[in-house]
Order: C-alpha cells, then sequence, then structure tokens
C-alpha cells in the first residue's frame, strides 16, 4: 500500500481548494476584478458589482478600459503596456499612484490597486 495520493484524492482536493477560493472571492468586502493577457474582464465579483453598478454578466469579455473614464483610459492603456514589458510579477499597491475609475452612475472614484501578474493554465501571463 503507498503514502502516496491518488488522482481521485487529487481531484477532490483541488476541487475542495477551487470552491474555498471562489467562496472567498464572491465574500470578499472589497471589489475583486481579473483581467486575461488582454486586459479583458474574466472575474468581476459581487463587490465590484456593488461599486461599480455593472453586473458580472455585463462585464465578462469588457475590456478593463470600460471602468476607466475617458480622458484617463490612454494613460492607463499606456501604463499597462510598459508593465507587461518588464519582469516584475507584483506591483506594490498604489506604486502607480490613484487609478481613477468611473461607476455606471457616472460617478469617478479614486483607488490604489494592486498589479499582480498571474500565469494562467495557457501560459501567458495576465498583466
Amino acid at each position: 500500500m503507498s503514502d502516496e495520493p491518488n488522482a481521485k484524492d487529487i481531484g477532490h482536493s483541488l476541487t475542495k481548494s477551487q470552491a474555498r477560493l471562489a467562496g472567498i472571492v464572491h465574500s470578499a468586502p472589497d471589489g475583486i476584478i481579473a483581467v486575461d493577457h488582454e486586459q479583458r474582464i474574466v472575474l468581476f465579483n459581487p463587490a465590484a458589482e456593488q461599486v461599480f453598478g455593472y453586473s458580472a454578466k455585463e462585464m465578462l469579455g469588457q475590456p478593463l478600459g470600460r471602468l476607466l473614464p475617458d480622458r484617463f483610459r490612454h494613460a492607463y492603456e499606456g501604463h499597462i503596456r510598459g508593465f507587461a514589458l518588464t519582469n516584475v510579477t507584483d506591483r506594490r499597491m498604489g506604486a502607480l499612484g490613484t487609478l481613477v475609475a468611473g461607476a455606471q452612475t457616472a460617478k469617478n472614484f479614486r483607488s490604489k490597486p494592486p498589479f499582480p501578474r498571474l500565469r494562467s493554465t495557457g501560459g501567458r501571463s495576465s498583466p
């Protein structure tokens, strides 16, 4: 008899871990938004729905720039392009200063978001 976990045990552990993470993201009091390597929204939690006034269904697949006021969008996209060219994997919260975002209600607010770079299963990273 081997002490090594079998595929069934590993699959069960992975499923439990994914459910735990989903629960944390779903119940987080802060808005959490994740984007892919093309800056398209792939995660938009309930707190982000409250902050921005859009449902996750409306935002999934949309460019992150949709949440930025027009006057800031070009500069933000330049920062992201520059970040993508670096080997930096994480930026300290607020390292780039304050990001101004816009809610559906046209009310702008300031945020100091972290910008971690995560590798997807396809090997591409999201800046």
